[in-house]
């Protein structure tokens, strides 16, 4: 897996073979242009490399905002290729809250699934279920 971006909020991978975008968001605070910057460079690594898969670590992520860029930025992913996207959350009812309150801003998209192991976000995304 190659490392593609990194910022204050998030790093950004690539595994070729996969053809799996990963995304580890980390427990410091952002603001919601650091949050769309790490969206948008998601969607340039879906265009430059051909990605079909998304998985979204948000287990250690602080709360954002940024819920009212789903509808743009879903649809963004979807155009790029992506066909699946699985999210990792925690037990921390505020990350909760900001992960489902993006994809219920996206108007809940069946590719997307939660999951709170990384084996069986993995299985789902790869149809190992």
């Amino acid at each position: 897996m190659k490392k593609k971006y990194k910022n204050i909020c998030v790093e950004i991978m690539y595994d070729e073979i996969n053809k799996l975008v990963v995304q580890k968001w980390n427990g410091e605070y952002y603001e919601d242009e650091q949050f769309k910057d790490a969206l948008k460079k998601t969607v340039e690594v879906f265009n430059t490399y051909g990605a079909q898969k998304l998985l979204s670590d948000t287990r250690e992520q602080s709360i954002v905002g940024g819920a009212n860029y789903a509808p743009v930025i879903v649809p963004e992913l979807v155009n790029s290729g992506m066909k699946k996207m699985a999210f990792l959350i925690s037990d921390d009812i505020l990350s909760k809250l900001g992960v489902f309150s993006f994809i219920t801003a996206a108007n809940s998209p069946r590719f997307i699934k939660f999951f709170r192991k990384q084996k069986d976000a993995t299985n789902w995304l790869f149809d190992k279920e």
